[in-house]
């Protein structure tokens, strides 16, 4: 079974061993093993050469332990090996290269740098030079000590925990200091720089369950260069740190800068755990950290722009553990309050939850807001993603989210600046859309299920269902006076069924719904509606394309129509001084005929003689509508939406109450 393996360990071990042309002790020095080799590569040769260094180590072990035990006890000091020595026709590696006529390079080069030099510069160029970097980095170092101090104390998970330890930060403007102090844990990587405390043996052993594969704090800093970000805010950085469990007088204390080259530790006293950093600063990098903390991070006047959202300095949004935010300015402390917190209660009982996700939590819930936070912390540039459900002749954009995830394995693919991931696809992974459509579909069951064939009624639930979107929010049901059903669904098709599309404006009133009158008629057809539709030229030449022309969209880039993928019937009702509007070309692509003084039909050709005579009703009747459409389903697939609400289990019809 074996016989085809060819690791390269195995080649490479193989290639040294058959380079060795023979060992021997044919010299005047008898207590000298020479070692005649042949490599055909410059690995080769040094695999070889430390392998003849190794061993005369390990000679010259065993001389120094034997001549210290043994040769002082007369017969006993013979006891002894022949050989001290080994030597090779290698040990001029270069001389070997060039007597030999070998085409390669004598050593093995490998890049090196000088950490302590090269990691400071690499932060500015890395991560810009914001200072509201280098306080997320801090902040995160913080909350991790405190999270981890008590899942030490507790022994088990405290991710859905309230955390009683506390993260204080504060701006000096006396004294020109940053300075940000945590009564949390600490360990020994905290100057390893590039390297996490949290994949080590140490860490896994005491927050890890390796029966259950469970990690019991999440994992907010990730790729050990917290400390260094410090950089971003001053060039001095002062520690003083006590560890759990040690005594007051072995606090630790150090300083050091962008160029030290070492650092002297120093014990002192400190009468509580954890970990205080005092950063020397400028007034100026104080001052933007202040102006950070007072712009509302969840305002949405605020663009989401990169620049605007990395000058905030909010980063946590959590209240567990506490961060406490303070400036002091002559001599006068105030505090900054973080105005939007998320409870950790109410965030583990009443945001959804995405089971089997990959991540140790994945909650989200609607809001006015699209952002993401990983264990609290929030990713600034990434926002949610549009969940699009397909309608056929429109789509239902479901746009605003707030994702809380919880990452305790390091699996959230972030990338290494934190604003972005490095796997575009996760959220489509974790079935978040899916997930998203569900919530939404049951929202609108919820809804409708109780419900009678009452204009009321019916204007409440469309105001109720209406997403974050001002224009074209569609309602995704056929209403009638006896049930409601998914747009698009089979039974409607295979009928004929007469369904019109009424355009609303609710501030102004506007639509058929909002007439009693032209409610009455429309009693034995199903009801559907846009909501937020303005009357503009562009909303007419929208339906236009859409009801008659059978095209959803156009791409400039590619000059390619994006059909609906429905064959419809359809008669699109405009008032006469809104059809005035259209371009010529508009004028062109459809067939017109007067109904009356105030409205114009639209319509293809064939159609015009066919129009159903509740349309022409309301337009007989007062209403504040300037267009309405009424089409049929003629033989099409059923629509995504309908196909999807079958595929989750809802059912096909809600009946109303009579």
């Amino acid at each position: 079974k074996t016989k085809g393996v060819c690791s390269p360990i195995s080649i490479q071990e193989w290639k040294k061993h058959f380079s060795i042309l023979d060992s021997n002790t044919y010299h005047p020095d008898k207590e000298l093993l020479f070692v005649d080799a042949n490599p055909d590569d410059a690995k080769t040769l040094t695999g070889v050469k430390n392998l003849l260094a190794g061993l005369q180590k390990e000679l010259d072990d065993f001389w120094a332990v034997n001549g210290e035990v043994y040769s002082r006890f007369g017969n006993l000091a013979k006891l002894a090996i022949s050989i001290r020595r080994v030597k090779s026709n290698i040990d001029n590696a270069e001389l070997f290269v060039e007597q030999h006529y070998k085409r390669f390079y004598p050593e093995v080069l490998s890049i090196r740098s000088d950490n302590q030099r090269i990691f400071p510069l690499l932060v500015g160029p890395l991560y810009g030079e914001i200072p509201q970097i280098g306080l997320r980095e801090l902040v995160q170092n913080a909350i991790d000590a405190c999270n981890e101090r008590y899942s030490q104390e507790k022994q088990g998970d405290i991710t859905q925990e309230a955390i009683p330890y506390e993260v204080n930060v504060m701006l000096d403007f006396d004294s020109k200091q940053f300075i940000i102090e945590d009564n949390g844990i600490i360990k020994d990587y905290f100057l390893k720089i590039g390297a996490s405390f949290r994949y080590s043996e140490q860490w896994k052993t005491i927050h890890t369950d390796d029966v259950e594969e469970k990690v019991f704090v999440p994992r907010t800093g990730r790729f050990g260069i917290g400390m260094l970000a410090g950089f971003l805010i001053g060039d001095e950085i002062q520690v003083l740190t006590r560890k759990v469990g040690e005594a007051a007088s072995k606090a630790c204390q150090f300083n050091y800068r962008v160029n030290s080259q070492d650092i002297e530790i120093n014990f002192t006293e400190k009468d509580d755990f954890g970990t205080r950093i005092i950063i020397s600063s400028t007034e100026e990098k104080l001052q933007e950290l202040f102006s950070g903390f007072l712009i509302k991070d969840h305002d949405t006047s605020v663009g989401y722009y990169r620049d605007e959202m990395e000058k905030r300095s909010f980063w946590y949004y959590l209240d567990s553990p506490k961060i406490n935010v303070r400036y002091k300015d002559e001599e006068d402390v105030e505090t900054l309050k973080n105005d939007y917190l998320i409870k950790k209660s109410t965030l583990f009982k009443k945001w959804e939850k995405i089971d089997k996700t990959s991540l140790d939590g994945f909650y989200w819930r609607k809001s006015l807001h699209s952002h993401v936070y990983s264990n609290g912390i929030i990713i600034k540039n990434l926002r949610a993603p549009t969940v699009e459900i397909d309608l056929g002749i429109y789509d239902i954009r479901l746009d605003k989210f707030e994702i809380a995830l919880f990452d305790n394995n390091g699996k959230f693919p972030l990338t290494l600046t934190r604003d972005g991931l490095t796997d575009k696809y996760f959220f489509k992974h974790e079935k978040f859309a899916e997930n998203v459509v569900y919530a939404y579909f049951n929202e609108v069951v919820r809804y409708v299920s109780d419900i009678s064939w009452d204009r009321n009624t019916i204007i409440n639930i469309v105001d109720q269902l209406k997403t974050n979107r001002r224009i074209g929010d569609m309602f995704p049901l056929l209403l009638n006076k006896e049930c409601a059903k998914p747009f698009g669904e089979k039974e409607s098709i295979a009928n004929n069924e007469y369904v019109l599309m009424d355009y609303l404006f609710s501030n102004q009133k506007r639509g058929i719904l909002y007439s009693e009158e032209a409610f009455t008629i429309i009693k034995d057809i199903n009801y559907c509606c846009l909501s937020g539709m303005e009357k503009r030229a562009r909303t007419i030449e929208d339906t236009i394309d859409v009801f008659i022309r059978g095209i959803k969209e156009y791409h400039y880039s590619t000059e390619t129509y994006i059909e609906t993928g429905l064959n419809l019937k359809t008669w699109v009702f405009v008032k006469k001084n809104d059809y005035n509007k259209l371009y010529d070309g508009y004028k062109r692509r459809v067939e017109k005929k007067v109904i009356n003084q105030e409205w114009f039909v639209l319509s293809k050709k064939a159609d015009l003689a066919s129009i159903p005579e509740v349309s022409i009703k309301l337009t007989e009747v007062k209403h504040n509508a300037f267009m309405f459409v009424i089409f049929q389903f003629q033989e099409s697939d059923e629509t995504k939406l309908a196909k999807l609400w079958k595929e989750y289990g809802f059912p096909a019809k809600i009946e109303l109450k009579k």
